[in-house]
């Protein structure tokens, strides 16, 4: 379908307000393109089918125009064709709430899923009127830097809703990121998400127990507001029928931190009944001199209603007092039904002066302007002017809202070209204030481009300063958000895909140098995607990009891809970047190189390289799995920070290091900011073997008894690790150590993993020393000393034997003692004569078959009349100081006999 040329004449204006007559309840989710509502008359809005009066909130109930009966909207060049209504203006009612804990203490669990946005429900209106298209950029001087850093956001584990809506801001130390319907803090620094919650657990933490606290709906938002130091973070909130279709009344819920810190500083919420019949759908925000500043379309049971412009008091939204008071909020409505997604100039640099009137600019079916005057003092002289029409705009197709192409599926993806949809950013560094947009639109290869601004003028007489449509080639584009930094150079980031391609995320960026009208740094990969989305063709809906406070010259970007091509698996990168000549840093021409030995135990020292811009340096030291290429400016990734490593030098002595490798950061600072190189690694580090659990010896310590020792543990690099051992006789006992006491003087001249004890080693302890020995070097490790080596228990070494082998009663039979070895001596014996009722030879044990013979004790016997027929045997038991053994004789060959 040709899509519609962004100037449209009265006869076109009329086919759109046909086509607009598509939206009712699905229409609060989709592009205001249905036809205008039945507009209220001042003090008495229409009434909805939900039977709710728009007039049932504000001041005393009513909208009351300025004094003296005139209304204070002002419509200043309104578009040919168009008829201006008067606006409705009022004070919106709110409910306030605190929350004085630590956002780490709310549940971080997943919300609840909101109802996912339909597709656009209307075709683009073709606009056949002829135009001189502005000519696409093909081509740029060079290419854009690398992303400075770049980590994964938030994704839809728990995000809950298709698109995501993601949007962002930079603060001093942290970036909010928020999702449908989730807020995710990060630490700027490191990348690392330091908590994260839900819009409801944190809305009805700070007491708002209504649709704030339980029915937050997403399109979220989020300002750094540098003037008071405070982070904003909104989404709306309302009902939803049995059909999933929203039903009012229709709130905006605003949390402002109460300190700098959006962590641990404690919220005030602000829940703002916007409409009880008229959804405000896609709410943007902005920063101004005197306030913070929304938009939003209005849509009713009769589709499209008009644009809603709010103004919120700054220092009674940042000390909890923002109330229903126009000396506290103040709103204006248009509801001519010719303008549609109306955004709010948003100064990220703070550099407006207080009574600098807030900028609105929609390009929906002119480039238009309008300016605000919020009166906190006196609410009755707050003034809303325009629309102004902007001259010099060039003539530019709007895209398709179905129209990307996707690899490896037929589902193409919205555009939501037909409107501005990312912040308008505010400038004046170039010394003259400006007003920067972007959008998408058609391409001359029926793809998408992106299309951007920069308005001047802005005091009364507004103009396109320059502008440019952004197509190197033809791929699809789309997605466009900006920002500018203190030099005036801007960077553009967005959406990239065609049918070959998952959709990914880019950017492309213009010095303030730059011819007007170009980019001159061409196109440069800030994610790659990883799947097509195919459960639903809305993208987006909308990007962020916004200047970092502390240097002016930081661009953080937030954006969507896939994960996969599995459903609506979505995910978000946050990305930071600079163009080159916004800040004067110092510039490396020289890398840091490390000198040393790379060995655990050694000290290493890193030189600072050579440098431009007369900086300061700072030191870290990383650990690096690899060796990867030479000096780099980024870190790599398989790098990891060593704790408390800060210095020039750093000793390396983790031996969890050997294998690892090295490398240095170099952070030269000067007044410009800081600008960092890594060293080449050195490595891998090498390690003399070190010991984590000393070598034990096994076995019973006496004399004749082996003793067995293992290696312990041991780790080093290179490996293998060899081990040799040295057992030591020592004079006193002790734990293991890794040196030999002064009290082990013998050398027991045994190499080997084992050692029997001898006589010498009698009443002393055993030690024994590993040697573990690689290519790096050796090391030793003392086992613990083993009990007092004990003495020889008597070991038999020639059985004791009856000197007489045929027993006769009356005839004393005498015994040997056998022939025994002990340390130490001297030996005792004692025996045991025993009747046995079978002969056998010399035995261990006694056999069963014997029986005691009573005084039977020394060594001889004479046998009695009650040995008759029985064999003579005789226990002998050796002892010493080490103890004791036994044995028993063999039997007599014969029985007694008489």
């Amino acid at each position: 379908m040709t899509p519609a040329r962004r100037t449209l004449s009265p006869v076109v204006l009329t086919a759109r307000a046909v086509a607009l007559a598509l939206l009712v309840a699905v229409a609060a989710f989709a592009a205001p393109t249905g036809t205008p509502g039945t507009p209220g008359t001042l003090g008495a809005p229409a009434t909805t089918t939900h039977g709710r009066d728009v007039s049932s909130y504000g001041p005393a109930g009513q909208f009351a125009p300025a004094a003296g009966g005139t209304p204070s909207y002002a419509p200043s060049g309104t578009p040919s064709g168009t008829s201006a209504s008067e606006p409705l203006r009022g004070s919106h009612q709110i409910t306030t709430g605190e929350y004085a804990g630590d956002l780490r203490a709310l549940s971080h669990a997943a919300p609840h899923q909101r109802p996912q946005r339909p597709e656009s429900d209307e075709a683009p209106v073709i606009d056949a009127q002829p135009g001189r298209a502005l000519a696409p950029q093909r081509t740029a001087v060079t290419r854009a830097p690398a992303v400075l850093r770049s980590f994964d956001g938030l994704d839809k584990t728990v995000g809950s809703g298709t698109p995501p809506d993601p949007n962002g801001d930079v603060g001093p130390t942290h970036i909010i990121e928020v999702v449908n319907t989730y807020v995710g803090i990060y630490s700027k620094a490191t990348g690392t998400l330091v908590t994260g919650t839900s819009f409801d657990a944190l809305m009805s933490a700070a007491g708002l127990n209504g649709a704030c606290g339980t029915l937050n709906q997403g399109d979220p938002y989020v300002v750094y507001d540098r003037v008071s130091d405070r982070w904003i973070i909104t989404d709306f909130a309302f009902g939803l029928d049995l059909t999933n279709s929203p039903v009012g009344p229709y709130y905006e819920c605003i949390a402002v931190s109460k300190t700098s810190s959006p962590v641990s500083g404690g919220w005030w919420a602000y829940q703002v009944l916007v409409s009880n019949n008229y959804m405000n759908d896609y709410p943007k925000f902005g920063i101004g001199a005197d306030g913070l500043y929304m938009t939003v379309n209005l849509f009713g049971p009769s589709g499209f209603y008009g644009v809603e412009f709010d103004a919120f008091n700054r220092a009674k939204l940042i000390d909890g007092t923002l109330d229903n008071t126009q000396s506290s909020n103040q709103f204006w409505r248009d509801t001519s039904g010719y303008t549609y997604s109306v955004l709010p100039a948003n100064d990220e640099s703070a550099t407006q002066t207080s009574g600098t009137p807030e900028l609105f600019v929609s390009d929906a079916n002119s480039l238009q302007l309008w300016t605000m005057h919020p009166d906190w003092v006196t609410p009755a002289n707050a003034t809303l002017n325009g629309p102004m029409n902007v001259t010099g705009s060039a003539a530019y197709f709007m895209a398709d809202t179905t129209s990307v192409p996707q690899k490896r599926t037929t589902v193409r993806l919205d555009t939501l070209g037909d409107r501005l949809m990312s912040a308008a950013q505010w400038s004046n560094a170039s010394g003259t204030p400006a007003l920067w947009i972007s959008r998408t639109v058609v391409g001359s290869s029926k793809n998408t481009a992106v299309y951007w601004a920069e308005l001047r003028g802005l005091d009364g007489s507004p103009s396109v300063y320059q502008q440019g449509i952004y197509e190197p080639n033809t791929s699809y584009r789309w997605m466009p958000t900006l920002a500018v930094d203190k030099r005036g150079n801007m960077a553009i980031a967005y959406s990239v895909g065609n049918s070959s391609s998952f959709p990914s995320l880019a950017y492309a960026a213009r010095s303030v140098s730059a011819a007007t009208g170009t980019l001159n740094f061409g196109e440069t990969s800030i994610a790659t995607g990883l799947g097509a989305g195919t459960r639903w063709t809305r993208w987006g809906d909308y990007f962020s990009m916004s200047v970092d406070p502390v240097n002016d010259c930081t661009l953080w970007f937030v954006g969507e891809t896939m994960k996969s091509s599995n459903s609506d698996n979505w995910r978000t990168s946050i990305a930071s970047i600079e163009v080159p000549g916004c800040a004067a840093l110092a510039a490396n021409s020289v890398a840091p190189a490390v000198s040393g030995t790379a060995r655990v135990g050694e000290t290493i020292s890193a030189d600072t390289g050579t440098w431009s811009g007369s900086p300061s340096f700072s030191y870290a030291w990383y650990r690096c799995t690899q060796a990867g290429s030479g000096p780099v400016d980024t870190m790599p990734n398989d790098c990891t920070a060593i704790r408390r490593a800060t210095a020039a030098t750093f000793t390396l002595s983790d031996a969890t290091l050997a294998g690892a490798y090295v490398r240095a950061l170099v952070t030269a600072t000067n007044t410009a900011g800081s600008a960092s190189f890594a060293s080449a690694a050195v490595g891998p580090i090498t390690s003399a073997p070190v010991n984590s659990a000393a070598p034990t010896i096994s076995g019973n310590a006496a004399i004749g008894t082996p003793l067995s020792s293992n290696s312990g543990t041991w780790s080093g690099y290179p490996t293998p690790i060899t081990y040799s051992y040295a057992w030591y006789r020592c004079t006193a006992n002790g734990s293991s150590s890794a040196t030999l006491p002064a009290n082990c003087t013998t050398n027991l001249g045994v190499a080997l993993a084992t050692y029997t004890p001898v006589i010498a080693d009698y009443g002393s302890f055993v030690r024994v020393v590993v040697t573990a020995l690689n290519d790096a070097g050796s090391a030793t490790m003392v086992s613990k000393a083993t009990a007092a080596v004990a003495g020889q228990v008597p070991q038999l070494q020639a059985n004791p034997v009856i000197d007489t082998a045929a027993p006769i009663v009356g005839s004393m039979a005498n015994v040997s003692t056998g022939t025994w070895s002990a340390y130490p001596t001297p030996i005792t014996y004692s025996y045991a004569w025993y009747a046995c009722t079978s002969t056998g030879g010399a035995s261990a044990t006694l056999p069963a078959t014997c029986t005691a013979i009573r005084r039977g004790t020394s060594a001889s016997y004479t046998p009695t009349s009650a040995q008759v027929g029985k064999y003579l045997r005789v226990k002998i038991t050796a002892k010493n100081a080490a103890g004791s053994a036994s044995t028993v004789t063999a039997a007599t060959s014969t029985a007694v006999a008489r």
